[in-house]
Formats: C-alpha cells, structure tokens, sequence
C-alpha cells in the first residue's frame, strides 16, 4: 500500500504502531542480553550478580519464571537455604494469583534440604588418627630371647653381673624392635610414594608412628647394650678381686708364696 494513497488520518496511527513495535523489538533484546548475562554470571561462579540481574528482569517483565530462576541460580552455587526461600516464594507468588503448583518447585525443595542435612553431618570418611600406643614390640615383631647364665648365688658382683645380662637382652630386643619398625615405616613410605590414589592421613600417620617409635626403640636397645655391659664386667671384676690367688715372696733370708684374698 502506498503511504500517497493513505487518508491523512491514518499517518498518526501507522507512525505510532511503527514506534511501538520498535521499541518493544528493544526492549524484548535488552531483556533477552540481560537474560543471557545473568545466566552466565550463575554458572561462573557469581551468584550475587546473577541475582540481581533477574531481579531487575521480574521488576521489568513482571514474570514469575525469573524469581524460579534466581532459586536455580542460588542452588547451582551452594547456597541451599537462599534457593529454598526463593522457591517458596516463586510458589507463594503462583498460589496468589491462581496458578496451578509446580512440581518442580517442590523437587527442587527437596534436593536443597537433603543437602543442608548433608552439609550439618559430620563425614566419617577421615576420622582423627588415634594417638600411637607405646608398645615395646609389634605383634608380628619376632621375639628376640637371650639366653643368660646365671652366676653361682652368693658369689661377689653377682648381682650387677645379673643386671648387666638382663639390661644387655633388653637393649638386644629393643634393637630388634627398631630394626622391625624401621622396616614397616619404609615400607609405608614406598606405598605412598607409588599410590596413584589421594593422600592417605592415617597411613602417613602410622608410618610416622613407626618411624618415632623405631629410634626410640634404638636409643633404648644401644642404653641397654653399653649399660649391661658395664654392670656385668663391673661385677665381673668385683668377683675377680674377692678370689684367692697366690702371690710369690722373696726376702733375704727366705722365698716362698703367699695367699691374699678376702673372705
């Protein structure tokens, strides 16, 4: 149609259709940007900007899919009671103005209260390691036995020479330990180095235990070691000091031997 042929009354309506299609044609693209920008601050991570985009596109368009969106963008960024509230309230919003209810609202409920309650449960998956228990020698530790002879009772240094044995038998077992656990804690050491799963704390922490606990059993075992052998040839001595022995005598006018020892 030719604008020539147009009654003159016609022109006013036609250029004010025009201008409105016009700017409902801006407006519909300015809220479809704003639209696309809000949800890519949501999946990025910003939440808060997200938000506040699709508020300002409910307090524009009126549209109740917006306040169901800022739930969703809440929900995919961890913030679970704050989807919860908006969800109510985009379901509020339908009840009033005589809207069927959404199931999905309610689906979606549900999956953020079932995560609070995940999140206020305390996971057992990586309990606190108990503190190490002092034990002499692992269960699987071979037992070392050493073998004591025992001085005739009553003789001089009898005693310390007992002491000397027993505390040289401890220090050998207490080597044997160290050796025994020395060897468990490398071992733990090997595994981690070549596990290909994540960080293990409570075997990093037995090996740590293994691995204290074997130079303690070190420092224990040389004690023993140096100790018993200084009581046994204490008493040793002592013995050897209170035997008889012979001891030869010359003078001038005689040669002979005589008998010292304590009695």
């Amino acid at each position: 149609m030719q604008l020539a042929h147009c009654p003159s009354r016609a022109l006013p309506a036609i250029v004010s259709l025009t201008l409105l299609l016009v700017a409902y044609a801006a407006s519909a693209s300015a809220a479809e940007d704003k639209a696309k920008a809000a949800k890519k601050a949501c999946i990025s991570g910003d939440y808060a900007k997200g938000v506040e985009l699709l508020s300002d596109l409910y307090v524009e368009t009126n549209d109740l899919n917006y306040v169901f969106n800022q739930g969703r963008c809440f929900e995919q960024n961890g913030r679970y009671q704050d989807a919860i509230n908006r969800f109510r309230e985009y379901a509020r919003k339908l009840k009033a103005e005589g809207r069927p209810a959404d199931s999905e609202v309610e689906r979606h409920i549900a999956d953020c209260q079932a995560m609070l309650a995940r999140e206020a449960t305390p996971s057992p998956a990586h309990p606190e390691p108990l503190p190490p228990v002092p034990v002499a020698m692992p269960a699987s530790a071979p037992q070392v036995q050493v073998a004591q002879a025992a001085p005739k009772a009553g003789s001089p240094g009898a005693g310390l020479r007992i002491g000397g044995l027993v505390a040289m038998g401890v220090g050998v077992a207490a080597l044997a330990t160290g050796v025994v656990l020395n060897v468990k804690a490398n071992q733990l050491t090997d595994d981690l180095e070549r596990s290909d799963l994540s960080y293990s704390r409570d075997k990093d922490a037995t090996r740590s235990s293994y691995k204290t606990w074997g130079w303690v059993s070190y420092g224990v075992g040389a004690a023993g070691l140096v100790g018993g052998a200084v009581l046994y040839f204490v008493g040793r001595s002592q013995a050897r000091s209170d035997q008889p022995a012979l001891v030869p005598m010359a003078g001038p006018d005689r040669v002979g031997a005589a008998l010292q020892g304590a009695f």
